[in-house]
């Protein structure tokens, strides 16, 4: 009884670790001070064009997509603490209803920090049917039309000889999930990095889970699944953030600084892990954003992508333009900025520019002399005759705080749906002690309405709003 009772409540601990209780008292008290408005950019002085690597790679994994999102798809995601965290950050979400915005997608994250195939830490006070019991009833409950499954991460500890049992659960886990008549996506585990020398060696860590995703790969191909492999997900990305966006490359590093990692502990991505692997995941997925390119002659747009530009006018020293994106970028992205409850976020800490956050203008017959580039009014950048003719990489001040709005929006609608499926008092509500509180379970249904005021909230903020672009010599 006693070594039941401690195992509880190990696992109550774990599964709220991954969550909103995490965050120490003094993040959450800092978080009351914080205003809700985002962060504007700082204007930045650009050189000339330079490729983007990143850019690059997401548009060519887009072209070899694994996963076509039908229109009012709902997508339910499951797995351990990775895919739980994802609702705290909100951004793969948001990259995803943001680029394929028009097909009118819906998201429930079901992940749950410890989870494995058998729904182990989902069992609450019972034992391990009772976990995968509710491991299917809870996505059955979500009418999933796709279901993004990860597992492996958890399991790969019993090393070479749980992978038997390992892809035997696994196999009861989607036979049961094919009542929903749900497409099956499985992805896989993230490999561990290691922070410092005083965290231990993933080495041995890392060559098991390359066995346990082969085992995940050969069942999606045996199944007639699709599997997108995200072990190499944080490699080649970008590895320092910069003090203020653009005044800092991506990829530079002070000298006698630590390398820069994804993950707080090598294990669980902090924000800018997340909003990286949200970009990288999503170009995966076939759902890559693309940042716009214009450029002008005269008063023609010569070229356009990502962008329906019209109304192209020069007067004097100055040009105006008004242009649509097909989609929005991502939000601003800030290192050491951490949730300080569900949902909600402390003060900003150094951006972290995403290649993804910015687009490329071109113009070309500007008299001699330096200018600058607003949209809507704001400054977004400031660029010579000569460097705007080469061409200039800025941010769109004004989409992104729509981003950031949109990042909000789904990170309240997670939270919602949380308290929804998985209320903090379930044992009151819901089990053996229901008899003193069960008569509040008739508010849980509640929570219906609103997460439907926030799905609606979403699809508004998702959509690209007409702006007007104006170059003008300082």
């Amino acid at each position: 009884m006693r070594r039941h009772l401690v195992r509880c409540c190990l696992r109550w601990f774990a599964t709220r670790a991954g969550g909103q209780w995490r965050a120490p008292l003094a993040a959450v008290l800092a978080a009351t001070a914080v205003a809700t408005g985002v962060a504007q950019p700082t204007t930045t002085s650009v050189t000339a064009l330079a490729a983007a690597p990143q850019a690059a790679a997401a548009t060519a994994a887009a072209e070899n997509a694994v996963v076509d999102f039908q229109p009012g798809e709902r997508v339910v995601l499951l797995g351990g603490a990775f895919i739980e965290r994802l609702q705290v950050h909100g951004h793969l979400e948001s990259r995803l209803v943001a680029t394929l915005g028009e097909r009118q997608l819906v998201f429930r994250n079901l992940g749950w920090s410890g989870d494995n195939v058998w729904g182990e830490a989902r069992a609450v006070f019972g034992g391990p049917p009772d976990g995968f019991r509710r491991l299917v009833n809870d996505t059955v409950a979500a009418k999933p039309t796709m279901i993004l499954l990860q597992y492996g991460a958890a399991e790969a500890h019993a090393g070479p000889q749980g992978l038997a049992e390992f892809q035997t659960q696994l196999g009861r886990l989607l036979d049961a999930l094919a009542v929903t008549k749900a497409r099956l996506v499985i992805v896989s585990p993230t490999r561990r990095e290691r922070p410092s020398a005083t965290f231990p060696d993933p080495a041995t860590y890392n060559g098991n889970l390359k066995r346990y995703c082969e085992t995940l790969a050969n069942v999606a191909r045996d199944r007639g699944l699709a599997y997108v492999d995200l072990q190499d997900l944080f490699e080649g990305a970008s590895e320092k953030p910069s003090q203020s966006a653009g005044t800092q490359s991506a990829g530079t590093q002070s000298a006698g600084s630590r390398p820069f990692t994804f993950t707080d502990n090598g294990l669980h991505p902090h924000e800018v892990g997340y909003a990286v692997a949200s970009e990288r995941i999503a170009a995966r997925l076939g759902a890559a954003y693309r940042p716009w390119s214009v450029e002008i002659d005269g008063t023609t747009a010569k070229s356009s992508a990502g962008v329906a530009i019209k109304d192209v006018q020069r007067s004097g020293d100055s040009l105006v333009f008004r242009g649509t994106a097909a989609a929005l970028p991502s939000p601003p992205v800030y290192h050491n900025r951490q949730p300080a409850t569900f949902g909600a976020v402390a003060a900003p800490g150094k951006r972290y520019p995403l290649a993804e956050q910015f687009s490329t203008l071109r113009v070309a017959g500007l008299a001699a002399g330096d200018y600058e580039l607003r949209v809507d009014g704001q400054p977004a950048a400031t660029a010579t005759a000569a460097q705007f003719a080469a061409g200039v990489r800025f941010e769109n001040p004004v989409d992104m705080k729509q981003a950031e709005a949109l990042r909000q929006a789904i990170c309240e609608k997670n939270t919602l749906y949380f308290h929804r499926y998985r209320p903090q008092n379930e044992t009151y509500l819901f089990l053996f002690r229901k008899h003193e509180q069960g008569n509040n379970a008739v508010e849980i249904p509640q929570f219906d309405p609103l997460v439907a005021e926030k799905e609606a909230a979403i699809q508004t903020l998702r959509m690209p709003v007409e702006r007007r672009f104006e170059i003008v010599k300082r």
